[in-house]
């Protein structure tokens, strides 16, 4: 499955979605990383994060993500939870078929991953590590 070829439009997003976390574009990761640098340790400790070229994605249930300007929330396709697109979008097929299709197209990608939009991308989750002070560092941009 080509992801170009998807059409995806935006949604308001459900009351009662689920959000299993949220994508920080490379335009806000320096605030992201300012965010949860406040937080405790045992705060840090059920959040998993992974970098990628088009930014960050931090993996955790909603009440403990960081909210900051700019960030994009995610949650699971309908029937395949290891797909997840942003809270406010939709794409123009059943949400099952979408996911079924783009992880068979994609067999390397091994586990969770996230379809974005915009820019049209994926950015697998198979090596989000536990956020601490030391992985937060690194990924501050300079």
């Amino acid at each position: 499955m080509n992801l170009r070829q998807i059409e995806f439009s935006s949604a308001l997003a459900d009351p009662g979605v689920q959000l299993v976390g949220a994508h920080a574009g490379r335009h806000c990761c320096a605030a992201v990383v300012r965010r949860l640098l406040l937080e405790t340790d045992e705060q840090l400790s059920v959040l998993r994060g992974v970098d990628s070229p088009e930014g960050m994605v931090v993996l955790g249930d909603a009440q403990v993500l960081p909210w900051v300007d700019g960030l994009t929330y995610l949650r699971a396709c309908v029937g395949e939870p290891r797909v997840w697109i942003p809270s406010t979008t939709a794409v123009s097929i059943p949400e099952d078929l979408f996911a079924r299709a783009l992880l068979a197209a994609h067999p390397e990608l091994h586990g969770p991953l996230v379809a974005l939009p915009d820019p049209r991308c994926l950015i697998p989750l198979q090596n989000a590590r536990p956020l601490t002070r030391a992985h937060l560092g690194a990924w501050q941009p300079q």
